[in-house]
């Protein structure tokens, strides 16, 4: 029997929330400070996946410069009455929400459904009593606390919140650091599951009670143990047919962000046990599964790009994108926007960027460098707290490295003297990579070897960048190839 091997999405999907609807499944995730913002993806077997959509074109106006990790935490989607819910927390401006009969889109413009901050990882619940709840966590930093759930009342169209929240679970004493509420109907109980104990060291808990506000019981459902997948929570119980769940989580994979994992569930003693059970009603992750599913590996997500009439799904950008910043014609053509940062690439907007997706990979690229202007710069980079780029100037290929705390320097440059220029980045797992470009036909590296580092909240991102002194002149890239070194 043909197995699936977990992660099942080796990229940055944090804080996965999905859904069955009908036979395809739906899944959104966390986006923080890149947009376009809040990507839903689709799958047929809940192992292979495409982004069909975005939720949010834009943030807030103080996106319109770059704040790392800020933004878009822990979404949920819900299908209710012939409309997709995505409940978005922005733990400064409040819970919104936005809605669309098809998860294509297009998505009404997110509306303030509660306005009190810290509240985060809102998911909406519609009760069987025709009332309507949000199930949420709290940020210490913004409200004061934490390792409370609370639920608040809503309008069963989310459009008005109809009550204070009432905490209804405690976990200071035994769940520390408890968030993430996602509330479930089964076999008579309610179900709350919620990930506790950290991202990277935590585990996944169940709580259960015949009423909503409580008591609830409590039970580890799923923890490392002696796995390597470890903090293995925070995600989806998904209903895989009428009487079949499956789990899904995230693992914090340090540059790669944190990546997808599905589990088996199983019902023991009235408990979902994820993954392996070890014998004491507690599961650990399981690396392989037999598919659930029938297997369709025709959906894929596009990191290769050709820049025929648009860009592909996978590129974001680090703030909120300007009408100024790129255009589609015969190419991509990458606008040099003045720079506002003086030799700090780190918080510089005009990036696309894409997440880290295969293990060892080959990004080429290339550069029809004419329209360049002697204050122009552009060129690769792989972006984290520490970070490595080649700048192309008029007359140079710059090899630059960065910190998040330090200003860049230069490393080596060499002369460059033809128009067309194909850049290069050589990706091996878990963390190296090296940068350099090809001449007279010839790949020619750096002799320099970089380690990837996560940046605040997410994992690595590699891409291109276009800036300039002045404001003057463009970058046309004729594609973007990304080959997977593991496939001959």
């Amino acid at each position: 029997m043909e197995k699936f091997k977990n992660p099942v999405l080796l990229c940055d999907y944090s804080d996965p929330d999905a859904i069955r609807v009908g036979d395809e499944f739906f899944m959104v995730a966390s986006s923080f400070n890149y947009v376009p913002g809040l990507p839903v993806l689709r799958s047929k077997d809940l192992v292979h996946y495409e982004v069909i959509s975005y939720v949010c074109k834009e943030l807030f106006q103080r996106f319109d410069k770059v704040i790392p990790g800020d933004g878009i935490w822990a979404p949920s989607i819900r299908y209710h009455d012939g409309f997709f819910y995505v409940v978005i927390p922005m733990y400064d401006e409040g819970i919104y929400v936005s809605k669309s009969k098809s998860a294509y889109g297009p998505w009404s413009k997110p509306h303030l459904l509660n306005s009190t901050k810290g509240l985060i990882d809102p998911c909406p619940f519609w009760d069987k009593d025709g009332k309507t709840y949000i199930a949420c966590g709290f940020a210490k930093s913004k409200i004061g606390f934490n390792s409370k759930l609370a639920l608040f009342e809503v309008d069963d169209k989310l459009t008005k919140t109809l009550s204070d929240y009432t905490i209804i679970y405690d976990g200071r004493m035994t769940q520390p650091v408890i968030e993430g509420p996602k509330v479930y109907y089964i076999n008579d109980y309610y179900f709350i599951l919620a990930p506790a104990g950290s991202v990277k060291t935590g585990w996944q808990l169940a709580l259960r009670s015949k009423n909503i506000y409580g008591p609830y019981e409590e039970k580890i459902i799923l923890m490392q143990g002696d796995s390597k997948v470890n903090g293995p929570h925070q995600g989806a119980l998904i209903d895989i047919n009428d009487d079949k769940y499956v789990f899904m989580h995230f693992q914090d994979l340090d540059n790669y962000g944190r990546v997808c994992h599905i589990q088996d569930v199983n019902f023991i003693e009235g408990w979902p046990i994820c993954g392996i059970d070890t014998g004491n009603f507690v599961g650990i992750p399981s690396l392989t599964y037999p598919y659930f599913l029938k297997k369709d590996d025709t959906l894929k997500i596009n990191y290769t790009d050709f820049f025929k009439d648009k860009i592909n799904e996978s590129w974001q950008w680090p703030c909120n994108i300007k009408d100024n910043f790129y255009r589609i014609e015969d190419g991509l053509l990458l606008n040099c926007i003045k720079k506002e940062n003086e030799n700090y690439l780190y918080l510089e907007r005009n990036r696309m960027m894409q997440k880290l997706a295969l293990a060892n990979f080959k990004v080429k690229t290339t550069l029809d460098k004419r329209f360049l202007k002697e204050t122009s710069k552009t060129g690769l980079c792989l972006m984290g707290f520490n970070y490595a780029y080649l700048e192309v100037s008029p007359k140079y290929i710059s090899l630059k490295k960065g910190t998040k705390d330090t200003l860049d320097e230069i490393i080596e440059e060499v002369i460059l003297e033809s128009n067309e220029v194909t850049l290069l980045l050589d990706f091996t797992y878990p963390n190296q990579y090296r940068l350099g470009y090809i001449k007279d036909g010839f790949e020619e590296y750096f002799n320099y070897t970089f380690q990837a580092t996560r940046d605040r909240w997410t994992g690595s991102k590699f891409g291109l960048y276009a800036l300039s002194d002045d404001g003057n002149g463009y970058a046309k890239y004729l594609n973007f190839i990304v080959e997977n070194k593991d496939v001959e």
